[in-house]
Parts: structure tokens; C-alpha cells; sequence
């Protein structure tokens, strides 16, 4: 068999790489793309927390001052979540928008890979440059409750993975492996953000063994390898903690069964749910205009370049790895919640990106693409509403509105089962009314309210939802039971109207879910009595 070289299938698509000007080039695109990223992401910076980003960042807060997650705070999430917003707090601080700047920069990665991975699929700077520009302007359409979550930071590993994938296709030379290596390394960090990102790893060797010639063998074992060693450093972390027996027992059994409570019963039915909530929702509506001409355009190319110009070839593939990915992420999540989408805007990015150079391919000067491509970008952008979020942004940038004032809005305070307003009144009630070192404890849903108050609580429990589940493990009542009766908290919180049936099961509020436990009720009875209505939240303080 003859030595494979980059060239020796493919007709190359580096077409601006004839000069050695080739590098100096890629600046003016790169600029723009993170030009375009910071004046996109900018509107989040003024968004608030919502409920999940609340429960993350005083998990993280707990584990910097010396807690070990999931032994000492409940967690449900995989283990790279918590990392993510303790990195925030200690590069940024301790607020709300420190996770909005951290999820900037991430953004900001993410783009520049999706930009590599489509300028070495196809040689085309300003094709990768407006596919790159996609990412950021679908991603910041979402509302502050759908963006900085787990299911967009993983798009960080996974475009990596592929595009070390990429590299290792195109490059198959003696070092090969290692590009693998790294990409199952990625795959496996993407794994710990959420475990379903774990289907990239046979996507990707379908795509090894497909246009690799020489050597497929020691790469699908790299591949594996770095997929292993990612799980076997945290399954290192968790027992050396003595983490490990509380994360089976939260992912093993209580998160498969949350996961089987799901709208969308069968794939069908899965299907259509998935396809009619994406263009239901004005936040995820271009994205779905976006996917379905990126696959379009990706499944021509792919069909029509995968005998005659292999090498061209692979970077739509990618694109199809990366929607299905994210596509049988989001049906066995089986939720829908709008930021279980978010992979699929990688791989929305990514697909444009094979359209993007086609349309390159047929514009003679840089310029004119230029011109076109980001013209297409900035049209999107406009009509996606843009001009209004970044004229809100300025409101409360210039003190025109203040941003308490914005965090109060409708805007945060119209869910059905959560209420950042009643949120922040309960934490100035808090906050007025109890000293610095008090512990309180919120019959509830909402750590948050401990975060923003920076009053501790006694028990590892920081929510409700392990207890009030029907299939909650009889020993976490006593546990709580046992953690309040020895140290119990000055103020005893319990929220109203925060039934989430798609979460619990059951269409019971946290009132009524103490009502419903006699041992509980006992002992708030017992030694705490009403001091005020917060809102939707009532008050019990400790009778000394």
C-alpha cells in the first residue's frame, strides 16, 4: 500500500496556503471573528443567574471553601460542571456576572476552533470566518436561563476532538496516534461535562476507519486510550476524595430515573417533539433554518466530493458527526429544555460552514467573499433581533436602567415555577435579618438565594429535589432530619408554587411536599415559628 500523504487522495482545499503569506492572512478573519464574538456575547453580560446556574455556583462556592462535591453538597450534574463556575469565582469574583464572563471566553474558544476546522476543511479564511460567527450568534439568542450550561461548554472539547480528528485524517504521518489520543482525551472531558457527548467517540472512529489507510488499528486504540484516561483521572479524583460512593449513588440511580420522566416517549415521537420545539421557540427558530440548509448542503457535498475529492469531504462529515451527536444527546435527554440545543448550534456552525465555501468557491475575489459571506452573518443577526438586545444592554450599561431594575423585570419573572424578583427580595430579607455566620435552610429549589446572601446551610442536601422524588432513597430524609435537629438553622425557608412535575414527577409545591412528610413538619412545628410572606416564600424563625 502506498504511503498516504495529504495530498496523495485528495485535491487539496487549501487554496489560500499557496503564499507564504498564508499565516498573516488568516488575522483580518480571525479579528473579525472575535470582534464579532465579543459584540454578540456583550447582551449576556447583563443577564442574571437562573435556577441552574444558582445551584452550580454555590456548589462551586462550597467546594472552594473546602467542601468536597457530591460528599459533602448534592450534585446531579457530571463532574466538570462545578470546576467551570469555581474557575469563574476565582478569576472574576463572587457574583452573578462572573459565569456571564467566563461563558464569553469559552464562546470565544469555541469560535476560533470551529474557524480552524473550517478554514483547514476547506482553505477558505472568510467561509471558516462567517461559519465561525454562526456559533456566537445563534448561542447568544438563547435567554440568560439557557446559556452558560453545561450542554454549551462541552462544544468546547467536541470541536476540538474534531479538529485534532481532522488534523490526523488529513496529516496521517508517523504522530498520528497521538492526534487521536488527544481527541479521545477531548471526548472524554466533553464526557464529563455530560455523559450522553460520550457518542462522539464511535462517531469519530467511523470517520478514522473510513479515511484513514495506514496504521487504523494503533489510531482507534489512541482514540479509546484518551477516552479512557479522561474517565480514569476523574473516577481517580472522586475516590481519593471519597466522593465516589455519594456520585453513584446520585448517577447511577438517581439520575436515571429523572431521565426516564420524558414528554417525548419513543424516537418518533421524540422526533417530532425535538423538531416542533425548535421552531416554536423564537430563540432556537434560526437555528433550525440554519440546520436544516447546513445539512442540506452537507449531505450534497459529502455525497457528491466522497469518491472524487475525499479530503473535501471530511469537513462536512464532521458537520453530520457533530449534528448527530448533538441530536441523540437531545432525544435521550428526552426534555427538550431549550439549552439541550446548544450542540446542536455547534454543529449548526460548523454545517454553514461547508455551505459557506461553496458559495466562497464561486466568488473570484477575497473581497466580494468577504463582503458576501459576513453580509449573510449580519442580515441574520439583524432580523434575529439583535439591534434590541444590544440597545438594552446600552440602557443599563449608560445607567439609563439600572441593572437591579433589569434583573426585576418581567423579562427574569415570568416562569411558572421560578421568580429571580422573589428570588433577590428573599435575599435582602435574608440578608437584613440574619448575621454574617447564621445558617439558614430553604425548603426548596433555590440555592441561589445562598449563594447571593453568603449564608451557609446545614445540611448536604441544597435542594429538595432528592428528597420529594418518588423514588428517593428512604435514608435521605433521616440524613437531612439528622443534620437539622444537630445544628438547626436560624431561619427555615419554605418556597410556594415550585411544582416541576417534568423534574419530580409529581405535581406537588414544596409547601405541599412538607405537608406530605410528618417527621418534617414535626420539627418545623416543633422549635421554629412564622416571622414573615416573602414573596412566595414563607419565614419560620428558630424559637431559642
Amino acid at each position: 500500500m502506498p504511503k498516504e500523504t495529504p495530498t496523495s487522495t485528495d485535491k487539496a482545499p487549501t487554496r489560500e496556503l499557496e503564499s507564504g503569506r498564508a499565516g498573516r492572512s488568516l488575522w483580518p478573519a480571525i479579528a473579525v471573528v472575535l470582534v464579532a464574538t465579543l459584540l454578540l456575547g456583550s447582551v449576556s453580560l447583563i443577564y442574571p443567574f437562573g435556577r441552574d446556574q444558582g445551584i452550580h455556583a454555590y456548589i462551586a462556592d462550597a467546594m472552594l471553601s473546602g467542601k468536597v462535591v457530591y460528599r459533602d453538597v448534592f450534585n446531579i450534574k457530571p463532574p466538570l460542571t462545578t470546576p467551570v463556575h469555581a474557575a469563574a469565582l476565582l478569576l472574576f469574583g463572587h457574583s452573578m456576572t462572573s459565569i456571564r464572563i467566563l461563558d464569553l471566553l469559552w464562546t470565544m474558544a469555541v469560535t476560533l476552533l470551529v474557524f480552524f476546522l473550517v478554514y483547514r476543511g476547506s482553505g477558505r479564511r472568510w467561509a471558516a470566518a462567517s461559519a465561525a460567527c454562526i456559533y456566537p450568534l445563534l448561542y447568544y439568542l438563547l435567554s440568560f436561563w439557557h446559556t452558560a450550561q453545561t450542554d454549551g461548554w462541552l462544544n468546547l472539547p467536541v470541536a476540538g476532538a474534531l479538529l485534532l480528528g481532522h488534523t490526523a485524517v488529513r496529516r496521517n504521518g508517523r504522530m498520528a496516534w497521538l492526534k487521536w489520543a488527544g481527541a479521545g482525551l477531548l471526548i472524554g472531558v466533553a464526557t464529563l461535562f455530560k455523559y450522553t457527548a460520550g457518542i462522539v467517540l464511535p462517531l469519530l472512529a467511523v470517520v478514522l476507519l473510513w479515511r484513514t489507510q495506514r496504521a487504523r488499528a494503533k489510531g482507534l486504540v489512541a482514540l479509546v486510550a484518551g477516552f479512557a484516561v479522561s474517565l480514569a483521572v476523574a473516577a481517580l479524583a472522586l475516590v481519593v476524595t471519597g466522593a465516589m460512593p455519594a456520585f453513584i449513588e446520585s448517577q447511577f440511580r438517581l439520575v436515571p430515573a429523572y431521565s426516564r420522566i420524558s414528554p417525548g416517549a419513543g424516537l418518533l415521537s421524540g422526533l417530532g417533539l425535538g423538531v416542533r420545539q425548535m421552531f416554536k421557540e423564537p430563540g432556537l427558530r434560526p437555528t433550525g433554518v440554519v440546520l436544516v440548509l447546513g445539512l442540506a448542503g452537507a449531505i450534497f457535498l459529502f455525497l457528491r466530493l466522497r469518491s472524487k475529492e475525499p479530503g473535501r469531504a471530511l469537513l462536512p462529515l464532521l458537520g453530520l458527526v457533530w449534528f448527530a451527536a448533538g441530536a441523540i444527546s437531545l432525544l435521550s435527554q428526552g426534555k427538550f429544555f431549550n439549552y439541550h440545543y446548544l450542540g446542536l448550534i455547534g454543529a449548526a456552525a460548523l454545517l454553514s460552514g461547508s455551505a459557506f465555501s461553496a458559495i466562497g468557491g464561486r466568488l473570484r475575489r477575497t473581497s466580494a467573499r468577504a463582503v458576501v459571506l459576513l453580509g449573510l452573518v449580519a442580515l441574520l443577526g439583524i432580523v434575529s433581533g439583535y439591534p434590541h438586545r444590544l440597545g438594552v444592554l446600552y440602557q443599563v450599561a449608560s445607567g439609563s436602567v439600572p441593572l437591579q431594575a433589569y434583573w426585576r423585570s418581567p423579562l427574569h419573572n415570568s416562569g411558572r415555577d421560578f421568580s429571580l424578583g422573589a428570588d433577590l427580595a428573599l435575599v435582602d430579607y435574608v440578608t437584613e435579618h440574619t448575621e454574617p455566620g447564621d445558617r439558614v435552610y430553604i425548603w426548596g429549589y433555590e440555592p441561589l438565594v445562598y449563594f447571593l446572601s453568603r449564608r451557609p446551610t446545614v445540611s448536604r442536601f441544597i435542594y429538595n429535589f432528592p428528597l420529594v422524588v418518588s423514588w428517593s432513597p428512604p435514608g435521605f430524609e433521616r440524613e437531612l432530619l439528622t443534620a437539622l435537629e444537630r445544628d438547626p438553622p436560624v431561619l427555615f425557608i419554605v418556597a410556594h408554587g415550585d411544582q416541576t412535575p417534568w423534574v419530580t414527577g409529581h405535581n406537588l409545591d414544596s409547601f405541599q411536599a412538607l405537608l406530605e412528610s410528618d417527621s418534617l413538619r414535626t420539627f418545623v412545628e416543633r422549635i421554629y415559628r412564622p416571622e414573615a410572606r416573602i414573596n412566595r416564600f414563607d419565614v419560620y424563625r428558630r424559637v431559642n
